[in-house]
């Protein structure tokens, strides 16, 4: 997911607080995922690790069902 500059603003503020804690990913006001912040996200753009990649394709269906759509890209970059 990549933000727009407004939005990778408010991110890496936000992602700086929750290091170590979960971020809800919400998709029309319902809670899809809570992965744990590893680090502040500076550039806005948000990679999920530790997720098998039945997870992940399960994770882009929802993000692409919800209200506003965004381009979501699978990547097996872990192995």
């Amino acid at each position: 997911v990549v933000f727009n500059p407004q939005g990778a603003s408010a991110l890496v503020l936000l992602s700086a607080d929750l290091i170590g804690l979960p971020m809800g990913i919400f998709v029309d006001d319902e809670l899809i995922g809570g992965p744990t912040v590893s680090g502040a996200i500076p550039d806005g753009r948000i990679s999920i690790a530790g997720i098998s990649l039945r997870d992940a394709r399960i994770l882009r269906a929802q993000l692409l069902a919800g209200e506003m759509p965004v381009a979501v890209v699978l990547s097996d970059a872990g192995g």
